[in-house]
């Protein structure tokens, strides 16, 4: 790991103590929804980084069912989507920006026609990785640019309920 990226690396954890990384960012999820991020030690230049959303659904006990079937019921009506990114750091960092990956994609949500969700997200970390070069800064921090990513990812809501 260069300097650069070790420095920039310690001060985001730094920042980041006795905090969840959603906590850290003022990423508040709508009602009934969850997120969760996480994120790996950088290793050889490289981070994954794990976000996770969940929405649950709401179902009323119409015939007083017990509530170990209710639990089991509400288990499936709950819609998530999980990505698993993989954040790879030039030998030149911060000179060059880092470039970004899918790793994987899990969920159940089904949308609408010619929408893929994992294109979707695709397209989205394609623009990130190639944006015009003014935009990225050698003073661009790693928290910095992982928020500007999630920013750009975070319609979760947006996806579950026109789905």
């Amino acid at each position: 790991m260069s300097t650069t990226l070790d420095r920039s690396y310690l001060s985001f954890i730094k920042n980041l103590q006795k905090n969840s990384i959603e906590n850290y960012f003022g990423i508040i999820p709508h009602n009934n929804s969850k997120i969760n991020i996480t994120m790996s030690n950088i290793v050889d230049n490289n981070m994954v980084l794990n976000i996770k959303f969940i929405k649950r659904e709401h179902f009323y006990n119409l015939n007083n069912l017990p509530m170990e079937i209710i639990k089991i019921i509400h288990s499936y009506g709950n819609y998530y989507i999980g990505i698993t990114l993989n954040i790879v750091f030039p030998e030149q960092y911060p000179f060059d920006r880092p470039l970004w990956s899918l790793s994987k994609i899990h969920h159940n949500v089904e949308l609408e026609q010619p929408l893929n969700i994992e294109d979707h997200y695709k397209y989205i970390i394609q623009n990130h990785n190639n944006p015009p070069e003014k935009y990225w800064s050698p003073a661009t921090s790693i928290e910095k640019d992982i928020l500007e990513f999630i920013q750009k990812i975070n319609h979760f809501e947006f996806l579950v309920e026109y789905c």
